[in-house]
C-alpha cells in the first residue's frame, strides 16, 4: 500500500492548486463513521452486483491509506458543485448531474431519453445554468438541447485518466472558454460565443499500465473492473459521444485519433 500512498500524496498535491471538487469517492472517504455505506456510486439497475462489490471494495482499500494522504476535513471541505461565467455562460461544475452527486443522469442512455427532457428543462430553468460539465459515469457525452426554457448544453467528459473510446488511448478534459482552442479537439459545440470543447488527454500509456499493476495485480477488484478498459478501451466509440447535431463548430483542427 505504499505505493498507493504516495500516488495519492503526489496528487493531491498537485491539484491543490486549482479549484477542487468533491466527488463521491472522496465524499465516502471523508466519512468519519457508517463506513459500511460502499462507494456512493449509485450504479443504475442495469450494472451488475459484481461491479457494484467491486467498487465497494476498492473504496476499502483506498479508505486504508487515503488518511495518511488527505485530511478527511480537507475531502469534506471541499465543494460539490461550482458555477462559473464564462462569457456571460453560468457554467456548472458538477460531478454527477443536476441534482445529485452520483446521479447518472448525464449518461448517455439518459441524455438520448426524450423522457429526460422534461426534467431537463425544469434543471435548465431552476438553476439558470447554460452548460453543465459533468464526469461521474465514466463515457463521454456531450449534448445540446433546445428546451422551453432555453438552450443547455451538458458535456460530460467521461474519464480523464482512461481511454474513452475502442482502440484510444487518451483521456478527455472539457474546455471552456471564449476563444475556440487552436489545437487539435474531438468535438467543439458552440453557446452565445462560448465554445464548448471536448479536448484528448494524451499521457504515457506503458507507464500508466506499470504504475496500475504496482497497485492493483491481476486478479485485484480494481484489475477486474478497468485492466480491459485501459488496455484496449470500452466498447464506445466517438459517434456516440459526439453525434452531430446544429450547434457543432466548424473547426478546421480535429483529432489525429478520431474514432
Amino acid at each position: 500500500m505504499r505505493t498507493i500512498t504516495a500516488a495519492s500524496s503526489a496528487s493531491s498535491y498537485r491539484v491543490r492548486r486549482y479549484h477542487v471538487l468533491r466527488g463521491n469517492v472522496e465524499t465516502e472517504l471523508s466519512r468519519e463513521r457508517g463506513f459500511d455505506v460502499g462507494c456512493g456510486c449509485a450504479y443504475p439497475p442495469e450494472v451488475g452486483q459484481a461491479t457494484v462489490d467491486r467498487s465497494n471494495a476498492i473504496l476499502r482499500a483506498l479508505r486504508r491509506t487515503a488518511r495518511q494522504c488527505v485530511p478527511e476535513t480537507v475531502l469534506a471541505a471541499a465543494p460539490m458543485t461550482m458555477v462559473a461565467n464564462v462569457g456571460g455562460v453560468r457554467v456548472g461544475i458538477v460531478h454527477g448531474d443536476g441534482e445529485a452527486l452520483a446521479g447518472w443522469r448525464f449518461s448517455t442512455a439518459a441524455l438520448d431519453d426524450p423522457g429526460q427532457h422534461a426534467w431537463l428543462d425544469r434543471v435548465h430553468m431552476q438553476s439558470g445554468i447554460d452548460v453543465f460539465a459533468s464526469s461521474h459515469t465514466c463515457l463521454p457525452a456531450t449534448r445540446t438541447f433546445a428546451l422551453p426554457s432555453g438552450p443547455l448544453v451538458v458535456a460530460n467528459n467521461g474519464s480523464a485518466g482512461m481511454p474513452n473510446f475502442a482502440g484510444a488511448s487518451y483521456g478527455i478534459v472539457t474546455r471552456i472558454a471564449t476563444r475556440p482552442r487552436r489545437g487539435p479537439i474531438l468535438h467543439c459545440v458552440e453557446l452565445n460565443g462560448v465554445y464548448i470543447e471536448a479536448v484528448a488527454l494524451h499521457f504515457d500509456h506503458a507507464h500508466w499500465h506499470q504504475e496500475f499493476l504496482s497497485q492493483w495485480p491481476p486478479g485485484s477488484a480494481a484489475w477486474l473492473s478497468y485492466w480491459k478498459r485501459i488496455v484496449n478501451g470500452p466498447d464506445y466509440v466517438r459517434a456516440q459521444a459526439y453525434p452531430r447535431r446544429e450547434w457543432d463548430c466548424v473547426q478546421p483542427l480535429r483529432s489525429p485519433e478520431a474514432r
